[in-house]
């Protein structure tokens, strides 16, 4: 939803068009800019799958294992994801 182009990050303005296409302004691009200047750890101004991960996981080892282990919804199903 948020890599449009595939490179397996995401830009600031990545994530800004995304959430605008689906109807989320209660934002600023300050607001997406801190998000990314605190979760950036390798600083190259993109969030890429890792980092995205650890901003929406919880910190609680035990309830982030809950989310990451469990299987995938769309692939057990055979549903084809466009």
């Amino acid at each position: 939803m948020f890599d449009a182009t595939g490179t397996g990050n995401a830009s600031v303005q990545d994530v800004i068009v995304s959430l605008k296409e689906i109807g989320f302004h209660e934002f600023t691009h300050d607001d997406v800019f801190l998000l990314f200047r605190r979760h950036d750890s390798n600083g190259d101004g993109k969030l890429n799958f890792q980092e995205f991960s650890n901003v929406l996981l919880p910190v609680s080892k035990e309830y982030a294992a809950l989310l990451t282990d469990r299987p995938d919804f769309y692939m057990s199903r055979g549903v084809p994801i466009t």
